[in-house]
């Protein structure tokens, strides 16, 4: 492919230099066990396929010695412009010209999925040979485990071979030798994981590139010790399995809120319906009552029309009219 046509296609899809290197800061605290473990002098990097040199200034930022290759010229010519140490130069063609243990570092940072299979797997030990003991090797390149990533985004770099799966590659390193070999997610958009739904499993929350550390064995136990615990700070965004995780937990917890609502509404119900048998029983009572009542009334009412009607209360009403007359008279 045209080198200067690939450098255009890397500027416009790959982004801005500033935002990749800040994206690679990823992996400052696995660089800092080396800087640290060397006080009076520098450890030192290469950086395969090198581009456009970010790897390469956050190398020197962390006081390595830092060296880049790359097979496109106008990568190279660039990064040397910006007073990189690089060089045109294919991969196992440089490093078969290079010392065993040579280097610290090595990385391989979206260059894989590049490489046909059989030049990755002689690529692997010779990157095996020349690695210094407890040396590391970083390998980053797409992740299968993005949806969008796996099946559209990856094929729009026409020189991409096809996905690679990072247990595939854990096998291999770890069939040439090396050791502590481990994968983490990168570059996911930052969510919640409380706000997190199925949906965001065909997202972005979903770490879109892979990072693969693997070290090469030594016999200095202290200084794997202090690898593992600064690899323990590296902050991996979310893999697939943790976004679905998230989400079923979210939905486990969302049904049981609906749930408990449920019982209150019911709870609320059966004390309506409690309270509402309690006021038919009042009214029952009140209705007895007023039978009761209605018909003391009625037994009075026959009682007043039966004294009312009996000839001692006649002759009583008469004398009664008698006396008001006489009355009347002054008679009495």
């Amino acid at each position: 492919m045209n080198d200067e046509f690939y450098k255009a296609f890397e500027d416009e899809f790959r982004g801005e230099e500033e935002e990749i290197k800040r994206k690679l800061t990823f992996y400052t605290p696995l660089l800092k066990a080396y800087s640290e473990a060397y006080p009076s002098s520098k450890p030192k990097a290469l950086d395969i396929g090198c581009g456009r040199g970010e790897m390469l200034s956050l190398y020197e930022e962390l006081g390595f010695e830092a060296f880049g290759i790359d097979t496109n010229k106008i990568m190279v010519s660039y990064a040397s412009s910006k007073g990189l140490n690089v060089e045109l130069s294919d991969a196992i063609s440089f490093l078969k010209a290079q010392e065993s243990n040579t280097y610290d570092v090595i990385s391989l940072i979206h260059v894989l999925e590049h490489l046909p299979f059989e030049y990755a797997f002689e690529l692997y030990k010779e990157v095996f040979r020349t690695l210094k003991e407890g040396g590391s090797f970083i390998i980053e390149f797409p992740y299968t485990d993005n949806i969008p990533m796996g099946t559209i985004d990856f094929y729009l770099d026409p020189t991409h071979l096809k996905p690679i799966h990072p247990k595939a590659v854990k096998f291999i390193l770890e069939y040439d030798g090396f050791i502590g070999v481990s994968y983490h997610g990168l570059n996911g958009v930052d969510k919640d994981p409380q706000s997190i739904g199925f949906e965001d499993a065909f997202s972005y929350t979903v770490a879109p590139n892979v990072a693969l550390i693997a070290t090469k064995p030594t016999p200095n136990k202290l200084f794997l010790e202090k690898l593992n615990s600064y690899k323990s700070l590296l902050n991996p965004s979310l893999s697939l399995n943790d976004v679905l995780y998230h989400a079923s937990q979210n939905l486990n917890n969302k049904f049981q809120n609906i749930s408990n609502e449920l019982k209150q509404i019911l709870d609320e119900i059966s004390s309506l319906k409690s309270q509402n048998s309690y006021l038919s029983n009042e009214i029952e009572n009140i209705k007895s009552q007023y039978s009761h009542i209605n018909n003391m009334l009625t037994f009075l009412k026959s009682q007043i029309e039966m004294i009312t009607r009996s000839k001692p209360w006649r002759i009583y009403a008469m004398l009664g009219k008698i006396k008001r007359k006489l009355l009347k008279k002054n008679l009495i």
